[in-house]
């Protein structure tokens, strides 16, 4: 009897005088109660679903601002201004909600699932927003190496600076694109990506990628490309979110003008009289060679090769290259110029960059 008297729901206890009348032995007759009665705890609960439900995704300008405005982070008005929180705030708010709303709370509440839901949604999108990423800045300080420059081999370094480090626009990629005047826009020639290098036989960070060749041989798909005098190449940096504005960057492909000789820029004292007046100040340099002329005369030829190249080096570059070449194309090059061509290569070498300094000072 004392246990039926505890165990019995306030409202629905036998008053003692009844409690006496009923024998100890006698069974106690079932209590009928609703199945979704709402007492004062439950009642609360039900009014927080109703205000989670009620808070509809579209009618918010973002997803981060429809959930602080579920996890009670923000006004619940769709017009309100942007709340302020932190990833802090945002945990506390989601496990103060699911705490109250645990299934074992809830029970068979109506939609208590569908509101748990909604703040698992609410969570996500606050710690989106706060995880954002931009695209990346531009890569900086593009410049471009001529590598060859014999037709049909050409080939050109793209050399770039990683944009500056930003925790919110991280770089994960470059692409590299050039305008082809056949389509009359950029196409992307390659993306570089970090990848493991058999080359280098490691892993290729994207801190590494700072460079590219720009080959002639393997991008014969854009034949217009390589037949303009000058390319235009571009370079971005990318992530999941977008790409950077280009890096814009124009690659004479040939030379400008004829590739005039040496002694064309000469002064005076330098040329030599050939059938001309004297005292003439420069010497006549001879046409461009002919298809014809290149086919029949291999020293007009070699000559050719090697003043377009010294056209397009200047400074270190122009010196390191003319010590990798061999003595006869130099001796073949100063005499066409009528110039002094005898001597130890270093003396060669010193005379042709004289030759080339005074084409630069003169202009």
């Amino acid at each position: 009897c004392a246990r039926f008297l505890a165990s019995a729901p306030v409202g629905s206890r036998p008053s003692p005088a009844a409690a006496q009348d009923a024998p100890c032995g006698a069974a106690r007759a079932p209590v009928a109660a609703p199945r979704h009665s709402i007492g004062p705890g439950e009642g609360g609960m039900q009014a927080e679903v109703n205000r989670i439900l009620e808070l509809r995704r579209r009618n918010f300008a973002s997803g981060s601002a429809w959930g602080a405005a579920v996890l009670g982070l923000a006004l619940p008005a769709a017009r309100a201004p942007p709340a302020q929180f932190d990833a802090a705030a945002v945990q506390r708010a989601y496990r103060g909600l699911m705490k109250r709303l645990h299934p074992d709370k809830v029970g068979d509440l109506p939609q208590a699932m569908q509101a748990v839901e909604a703040i698992r949604q609410a969570r996500e999108a606050c710690e989106k927003s706060l995880l954002r990423v931009d695209a990346p800045a531009p890569p900086r300080d593009l410049r471009v190496e001529t590598l060859c420059s014999e037709m049909g081999r050409r080939q050109f370094r793209l050399t770039w600076a990683s944009p500056k480090e930003q925790s919110a626009a991280p770089v994960r990629r470059y692409v590299i694109a050039a305008v082809d005047p056949a389509y009359g826009r950029a196409l992307t020639v390659t993306t570089l990506e970090p990848d493991y290098s058999q080359e280098l036989h490691r892993f290729v960070s994207v801190a590494e990628l700072t460079s590219f060749v720009l080959a002639e041989e393997e991008l014969q798909k854009m034949p217009s490309l390589w037949q303009q005098r000058r390319a235009t190449v571009q370079v971005a940096a990318a992530n999941e979110v977008g790409q950077s504005r280009w890096a814009v960057l124009n690659v004479p492909l040939r030379c400008a003008g004829r590739p005039a000789t040496a002694a064309s820029r000469l002064p005076p004292s330098w040329a030599t009289e050939s059938g001309s007046d004297e005292g003439s100040s420069y010497v006549e340099s001879p046409p461009p060679p002919t298809d014809s002329v290149r086919r029949t005369s291999g020293t007009w030829s070699s000559t050719w090769s090697f003043e377009m190249e010294l056209k397009c080096r200047q400074g270190r570059e122009l010196r390191t290259w003319l010590s990798r070449q061999l003595k006869a194309p130099l001796v073949a090059w100063l005499k066409s110029l009528r110039l002094p061509h005898t001597g130890t290569k270093e003396e060669l070498i010193e005379r042709a960059l004289e030759v080339v300094g005074e084409r630069a000072a003169m202009g």
